[in-house]
C-alpha cells in the first residue's frame, strides 16, 4: 500500500492493538475497530505498520497477545500497558490517549468471553447460562427476582423452577425479557435485542412501555428496541446450535453467513458485494473459522483472499 500512515493514525492503530491484547474486546469493539480500519487508508496502512511489527516481534494476536505477554501476569491492564510500549516503541514512540471508551469494554461483568469463545454456567438456582462469543453479563439474584443483565453478545437460559417462585428476568438496553418456565436465547447489541424461544413462553417489555408487548412461544423468534417490537417470525434451524460450536444456515445470503463466522474470530473478514447475495445452506465449525471459510469456497464460487491471518476478504472465484 502506497499511503504512508500519520502519526495520528499510528497511535490509533497502537491503541487498537493494547485494547485487542487486553483480550477483552467486545463484539461491538471489534465491528467499531473494522470501521476504522475502513474509514481511510492511511488506517490500513497504520494497521499493517502494527502486523508488520508484531511479525518482527514474533507475536501471534489473542487478538494479538503472545511472547512477552503471555509472560505476564493475565492482567488485562497490565497487558495493555506492556502491548502499548511495544507498539508505541516500534512505531517511534509518541502519546496514546487513554480516554477512549475502548479501554473499558465491560467493566467488571461478572461473566464474559472472549471473540470465539463459548462458556457454561450453572446458577445457583439451578438454571443454566451460557455465554456466547464476545458477550458479557451480570446475575443479580435477590429474595424477590432472578435477574440477568445482557450487556453485549449472546446468551442462552434454560430456567429451573425456584423453591422461592421467584421470577426470572433478562434485561438488556432495549428492555425485558420475563422467562416463563423456559429455554431462550437473548442476543443483543446497538441497535436491538433479538429473542428466540426454544420452549415454552416468554414475554418482551421494550423499556419505553410499562406492560408486556409480546409473547414469544417455542420456535418463534422477534427483534425489539427500547420503544417497540417487530413482528413474530419462526426461528430458524437449529438456532442454539453455537452451544456446541456449529452454525447451521438454511438458505441465508454470504454476507450474513460471514458476519456470523466473523463473529467467532479476531481481524476483519470482508465479502465483495459482488458475492454478498449468494445463498448458502448448510453446518459451519465455529471452533475452527479458517475451516468453515474454506468449505464455503469448495462449495461456492469465491475465493479466499488471505491478506494477512487476520485480515481476509471473500471474493467472486
Amino acid at each position: 500500500m502506497n499511503t504512508e500512515p500519520d502519526r495520528a493514525a499510528l497511535r490509533q492503530a497502537a491503541a487498537w492493538y493494547a485494547q485487542f491484547c487486553s483480550g477483552e474486546a467486545t463484539a461491538s469493539d471489534t465491528a467499531d475497530w473494522q470501521a476504522w480500519l475502513a474509514a481511510a487508508p492511511a488506517h490500513r496502512a497504520a494497521w499493517q505498520r502494527v502486523e508488520h511489527l508484531q511479525a518482527r516481534l514474533q507475536q501471534l494476536p489473542a487478538p494479538i497477545a503472545a511472547g512477552a505477554l503471555q509472560r505476564a501476569p493475565h492482567d488485562p491492564a497490565m497487558q495493555r500497558r506492556r502491548a502499548l510500549k511495544l507498539v508505541v516503541f516500534g512505531l517511534g514512540g509518541g502519546v496514546i490517549a487513554l480516554g477512549s471508551r475502548h479501554w473499558l469494554p465491560w467493566g467488571q461483568a461478572d461473566y464474559r468471553t472472549a471473540a470465539g469463545e463459548r462458556r457454561e454456567i450453572r446458577l445457583a438456582d439451578g438454571s443454566t447460562l451460557w455465554l456466547d462469543t464476545a458477550s458479557a453479563a451480570d446475575v443479580r439474584f435477590d429474595a424477590a427476582l432472578r435477574r440477568v443483565r445482557l450487556r453485549d453478545g449472546e446468551i442462552l437460559i434454560r430456567t429451573a423452577k425456584d423453591a422461592q417462585q421467584r421470577p426470572f428476568v433478562v434485561n438488556t438496553g432495549h428492555g425485558r425479557i420475563r422467562a416463563l418456565g423456559t429455554e431462550f436465547t437473548v442476543r443483543t447489541g446497538d441497535d436491538a435485542t433479538v429473542v428466540t424461544v426454544l420452549a415454552d413462553v416468554v414475554e418482551i417489555t421494550p423499556a419505553a412501555l410499562s406492560g408486556p408487548a409480546a409473547t414469544l412461544r417455542a420456535g418463534q423468534t422477534l427483534r425489539f428496541t427500547a420503544s417497540g417490537v417487530g413482528p413474530v417470525e419462526a426461528a430458524g434451524p437449529a438456532p442454539a446450535a453455537w452451544i456446541n460450536g456449529r452454525l447451521i444456515v438454511d438458505d441465508r445470503p454470504l454476507a450474513e453467513v460471514l458476519a456470523e463466522i466473523g463473529r467467532y474470530r479476531r481481524g476483519l473478514l470482508q465479502c465483495d458485494p459482488a458475492v454478498a447475495g449468494l445463498r448458502v445452506s448448510g453446518a459451519f465449525d465455529l471452533a475452527d473459522t479458517d475451516a468453515a471459510l474454506a468449505a464455503l469456497a469448495q462449495t461456492f464460487p469465491v475465493r479466499l483472499g488471505y491478506r494477512s491471518r487476520w485480515w481476509v476478504r471473500v471474493d467472486p472465484a
